[in-house]
């Protein structure tokens, strides 16, 4: 005997009825993620976020120049020294015209004139080629006086052949007389090695510090 094949209205079958869908997101149905993955997935995702965080921090701090910073990472603390005053450059002809006279010395005109007066002055051959005489401080500066002295050697027809430097400290405690006048501050200027050739010279003041 054939089953009977139910019907709706108007003698029309009825449609099967729809699978069961699965509820996601629920434990315990089919197709829902476990507990315990969406805890790892929540924690993966949270160390992405920081990790992009610090990558965008460091990104903007190597942007940001170092001139708008006090100090940069790492670096010393700034130190501030105080460089003494540059000095006048005091230049010596490369030669001499006329001739100097053999045996003389002149001083070379120069900035330091009228503060520092030369006097005493002698060309010397004992053990080597050189000069002596006195330095006196003129002004009324007082402190410890700093003078630099530089004597150029000439031969017979005025070309220069050598020179010799030397650096003159007079302490204040002992750079008055009795009277209150600067004291002379004698001085023997040699040079390395003999110079033959030389037969006169030529003093010139080049530094001059009053501390």
């Amino acid at each position: 005997m054939a089953e009977l094949e139910e019907t709706g209205p108007a003698g029309r079958p009825n449609p099967p009825d729809p699978p069961e869908q699965a509820s996601a997101g629920r434990p315990g149905r089919p197709g829902g993620p476990d507990p315990a993955e969406r805890a790892a997935r929540a924690r993966r995702d949270r160390r992405l976020v920081a990790l992009a965080a610090i990558g965008l921090v460091l990104v903007l701090y190597w942007l940001t120049p170092l001139a708008g910073r006090t100090d940069a990472p790492g670096a010393p603390a700034a130190t501030t020294s105080l460089a003494p005053p540059p000095q006048p450059q005091v230049t010596a002809p490369e030669r001499l015209s006329p001739p100097p006279k053999a045996g003389s010395v002149a001083v070379q005109p120069g900035p330091f004139d009228a503060r520092v007066g030369l006097s005493d002055l002698a060309f010397t051959r004992a053990r080597t080629t050189g000069v002596t005489g006195t330095a006196r401080l003129l002004d009324q500066a007082e402190g410890t006086a700093t003078i630099g002295l530089r004597v150029d050697f000439y031969d017979a027809k005025g070309a220069r052949v050598g020179g010799a430097v030397q650096v003159l400290r007079q302490p204040a405690a002992f750079a008055r007389d009795p009277s209150g006048g600067r004291r002379p501050y004698p001085f023997a200027i040699s040079a390395k090695d003999p110079i033959p050739d030389a037969v006169a010279a030529r003093v010139a003041v080049t530094l001059l510090a009053v501390s």
